[in-house]
């Protein structure tokens, strides 16, 4: 590790140690936060995550990556790249050496790999009977992998049974309560878990349940069960599918006796003979036989010594570590070079219990998920710099592949065209198999037309029609860092003479040919705005012997330079940051009042002028649209509440009940004994109880204000969004604040949880009735917000809807005269929208200017105010972006 990345670890653990301090300010604060407490202190908790996989990034070399679906002849990129000046490529094995391609990598033809592959100059620090260094995947992962293929490869076409799912994940969280915490992972491992859920297979209606049903309980019990239990809690994410779990127990067995290490070593015997090599997927065929069928011994570095089985342990690897004896380029030094498993398609079953009867089917789900997996965690963990991505000819099969390089686009390269503008283009095309182009085929149009048929197929039509980077890559500029490569190793002895196994040249019969394609090649439209130098890249996949390789490493070279990894670093640290400071920057309170409302003024008047433009696009609706919640949300939201209460029922008295008015005890024994009726404890009567913050209907106002602060901070900080309401990040991320503080200031949660209340006074109806009630209204609540600001036409007066503002006197949201007899119809319909525009903007500035002097019922406090202060200095993302 240089300085430089030094420096950057030491920046992200001093980022950790101030969100920490953050975290510290929020809860001695609470009128200060207000209802934004909990998202506050939710958005600290994932940012320090981040920063925590930032800085293990930044203290590990910079990596290249090759990748692509199957079958895609990335084999030969890898092995040329990694080889030396003499063709070989040398794996050291304590004081030995294998060729990985003869006696290592799986023989070509299928298949081979179901782990990552990194080819490095770094020594291993391995002992030396166990000279093979294997990266491990945790229990948490081996639970990923087995959600993935469980989502991704089965359709879900009956929805969960609520009832039996919520009656599982009470009776299990039970036996966890009181329990010590056991597991090899955190709660915030725990909370990362959800987010990767979530964040991948929202759209199925299982992973929506499990939101309100499952993680509030799962997140607390999950390290405090034993083995066996916390497996039948995790089995409730893949609807306790036995082979599953089974393999889930298996596998975190091994770990178990490890003691859970990142790493393991193990002697050469897991590697020769290629033939049962861990490196090769067949091996994973032994997960359905017996335990120990095939053995190899596993030694950690604090020297743990286990045996298990082979393919329990290629099940495990993540990654295995080549180092290789020679440096096959200088850009070595600094940087590994990563193999990555085919990309595969996914099996897309209606009946997982069917398949998983089937010989040796565990298996294929457990490979597609790993792979699927691993791509993922590398993406997330920000280890992947550079991609060589590589795409055969013909249409493409693996249908996800688009989203999850948009995903890599996104994270490596930038969100938009205008992120990625000024940075280095860090995503590599290479069209593979370019000899099979040369085919000759019937027809002069299809030699008009293959090259571009050949963009279409591989790039345009694959990526291009879902997303944008294809096309505006920057600014007005497309995609153009692509490609050639031909596999030599092939004879193309159609075009290319040989003298041996050695090319000599193009065959004299053929000259003109290759000639005249190359001029459809040049003159092709599709290949001058996405070629950069087409003639170059032509050239060089005619390159004898070669087939584009070295002319690729001169164009990856300038690319392998550590600074550009400590700059993606840095830029995603702060492109993580901006919202959370910006949005902590609102809490943070000027003493001139004066200049403060002027601020709130100039304020008002910007987010108008931008708002105005909105409407004028016609996207003020989708806007408003955007920032409501649906009752269906808030429904599946009201079952956290039991939760917290309970929670905080262990330290507290219950909650009145929000069924209507309570029934006084007291009075129920007057009614039943008179005069002689024996007092009722005060401890026992729930209306005169201790009070209690909050009884279930504002317990589920403060759940729906919380989910919906998050809702709105998500949304400004969405950076399509930002470009498709024409809003730039810091006003959309002031205009939300604002809506918070008018909400918070309105007194929208306790109306809501008054609204709550009053309709659920009615004893003779069911539960999930009254709950489907319950939420619309808290839905219908934001919807007035929102619709009105304050200014609902149905519930406020016309005198109290009279604002000044600019000087002038102004009634919002009037209405419109009923007409009378038949009216007359202009030529031009009239622009009723236009006023509902104009008094919301009005409304929008009322309350932004309101806002200055909101006090939110606190005592200002100079001391903590000033604390704040200093943290958000400690967080400029500028500390970040300047320094690397």
């Amino acid at each position: 590790m240089t300085i430089d990345d030094q420096k950057l670890v030491e920046q992200c653990e001093a980022g950790i140690k101030t969100l920490a301090g953050v975290d510290e300010w929020v809860r001695a604060n609470p009128q200060a936060a207000g209802s934004s407490g909990e998202a506050l202190l939710r958005e600290s908790n994932r940012l320090a995550r981040a920063l925590r996989k930032e800085a293990a990034t930044a203290a590990r070399k910079m990596c290249v990556g090759v990748f692509g679906p199957s079958q895609s002849g990335k084999s030969y990129l890898i092995s040329a790249l990694a080889q030396d000046a003499d063709g070989s490529l040398l794996a050291a094995l304590g004081d030995e050496s294998a060729d990985f391609i003869q006696d290592i990598n799986p023989a070509g033809g299928k298949e081979s790999t179901g782990l990552v592959t990194r080819f490095t100059l770094t020594p291993s620090g391995a002992p030396t009977m166990f000279p093979v260094k294997l990266r491990l995947l945790s229990e948490l992962d081996i639970v990923k992998i087995l959600t993935n293929t469980y989502y991704a490869d089965c359709r879900h076409l009956t929805p969960p049974d609520e009832d039996a799912l919520a009656a599982r994940v009470d009776e299990l969280a039970k036996k966890a309560k009181g329990e010590p915490w056991r597991a090899s992972f955190s709660e915030d491992d725990m909370i990362d878990l959800k987010e990767y859920v979530t964040r991948n297979f929202r759209a199925t209606a299982v992973v929506q349940k499990l939101e309100h049903l499952y993680w509030p309980k799962a997140i607390h019990a999950a390290g405090r069960l034993a083995p066996e239990d916390r497996a039948a809690l995790f089995e409730i994410l893949w609807d306790e599918a036995k082979p599953f779990t089974g393999l889930y127990l298996r596998l975190r067995g091994v770990l178990d006796a490890l003691g859970y290490p990142d790493e393991a070593f193990c002697g050469k015997e897991a590697l020769l003979p290629r033939e049962t090599s861990i490196i090769d997927v067949e091996t994973l065929r032994g997960l359905r036989e017996a335990e120990g069928a095939d053995s190899l011994e596993l030694v950690t570095k604090d020297g743990r010594r286990v045996t298990a089985g082979r393919s329990e342990i290629a099940a495990l690897t993540a990654e295995l570590a080549i180092t290789m004896r020679h440096k096959p380029d200088d850009f070595f030094e600094h940087t590994d070079l990563l193999d990555f498993p085919g990309y595969r398609s996914r099996l897309k079953t209606d009946d997982v219990a069917r398949e998983l009867a089937k010989p040796d089917q565990i298996r294929q789900f457990f490979l597609r998920g790993k792979v699927a997996y691993l791509f993922e965690r590398y993406k997330t963990d920000l280890e992947l710099t550079s991609m060589l991505l590589c795409i055969g000819p013909s249409n493409q099969e693996v249908q996800d592949l688009p989203a999850v390089i948009n995903d890599w686009v996104s994270d490596a390269a930038g969100k938009t065209p205008e992120l990625r503008q000024g940075r280095h283009t860090t995503l590599f095309l290479v069209l593979t198999k370019f000899d099979m182009e040369f085919e000759k085929k019937k027809g002069a149009l299809d030699d008009e037309t293959r090259w571009s048929n050949r963009l279409h197929a591989s790039l345009l039509d694959f990526f291009g029609k879902q997303h944008d980077w294809p096309e505006q890559w920057t600014p007005g500029q497309p995609f153009n860092n692509t490609y050639w490569l031909r596999n030599p190793k092939f004879r193309w002895e159609a075009v290319i003479a040989f003298d041996g196994d050695r090319e000599t040249g193009i065959r004299p019969e053929q000259e003109a040919y290759v000639s005249d394609m190359k001029a459809k090649f040049l003159n092709t439209p599709e290949v001058r705005r996405h070629f950069a130098d087409p003639e170059a890249a032509w050239n060089a996949a005619f390159t004898l012997n070669d087939g584009g390789v070295a002319f690729l490493r001169r164009r990856l070279r300038p690319v392998c330079d550590p600074a550009i990894k400590r700059r993606q670093v840095a830029d995603r640290v702060a492109d993580n940051l901006r919202p959370f400071v910006e949005h902590l920057r609102r809490f943070h309170r000027i003493d001139d009042k004066a200049a403060l409302r002027e601020q709130q003024r100039q304020l008002g008047m910007r987010l108008a002028r931008s708002l105005a433009l909105t409407a004028q696009n016609q996207r003020f609706g989708e806007l408003l649209r955007a920032m409501l919640m649906r009752d269906h949300e808030l429904y599946a939201l009201y079952y956290q509440v039991e939760n917290r209460l309970m929670r905080e029922n262990e330290q507290a008295p219950v909650p009145q009940p929000s069924m209507g008015s309570a029934a006084s005890a007291q009075d129920i024994m007057d009614d039943l004994f008179g005069d002689m009726a024996p007092p009722v404890p005060a401890s026992v009567e729930t209306t005169e109880a201790a009070p209690h913050p909050l009884d279930e209907a504002g317990a589920f106002a403060e759940l729906v204000v919380g989910a919906w602060i998050e809702q709105l901070n998500a949304l400004a900080a969405d950076p399509v969004r930002q470009r498709y309401f024409g809003l730039e990040a810091e006003d959309f991320g002031q205009f939300v604040h604002e809506l918070i503080q008018g909400m918070s200031r309105l007194g929208l949660e306790k109306d809501m949880a008054q609204a709550v209340r009053d309709v659920s006074g009615y004893r003779n109806i069911r539960r999930d009735k009254l709950i489907w009630r319950q939420a619309s209204m808290a839905a219908y609540c934001i919807s007035a917000f929102v619709d009105w600001l304050g200014f609902n036409p149905a519930s406020v007066p016309e005198a109290r809807r009279t604002i000044q503002l600019a000087g002038r006197t102004r009634t919002l949201f009037g209405q419109q005269p009923d007409p009378e007899g038949y009216p007359d119809l202009a030529a031009e319909p009239l622009a009723f929208d236009r006023q509902y525009y104009t008094d919301w903007l009005a409304a929008l500035m009322h309350l932004i200017e309101g806002n200055a002097d909101y006090e939110g019922g606190q005592t200002f406090d100079p001391e903590q105010n000033a604390r704040l202060g200093q943290l958000i200095n400690n967080l400029n993302p500028s500390v970040f972006t300047q320094d690397n």
